[in-house]
């Protein structure tokens, strides 16, 4: 699995189930940089984590992740 930033996907009921999208890559150091929302009844919440990149990966291979067009929610907004 290639990830790609602007990439966004979800996970399954055991992971995260919102809305994730790339921010950034850091290959040399195996991080991930990315931009969460969850939907709640009446409003979305923002931020951003660091994530291991294998780890990420892996949850591709093994059906934990997988690519998702989101089209009721926002943008990621940076602070």
């Amino acid at each position: 699995m290639k990830l790609t930033i602007g990439m966004t996907f979800t996970g399954n009921e055991q992971c995260f189930t919102g809305r994730v999208e790339v921010l950034e890559i850091d290959e040399l150091n195996n991080r991930l940089r990315v931009g969460l929302t969850v939907k709640h009844e009446t409003f979305f919440s923002n931020w951003n984590e660091d994530w291991n990149l294998e780890h990420t990966i892996f949850g591709f291979e093994n059906g934990s992740y997988f690519v998702k067009e989101f089209t009721d929610y926002p943008g990621y907004v940076k602070n």
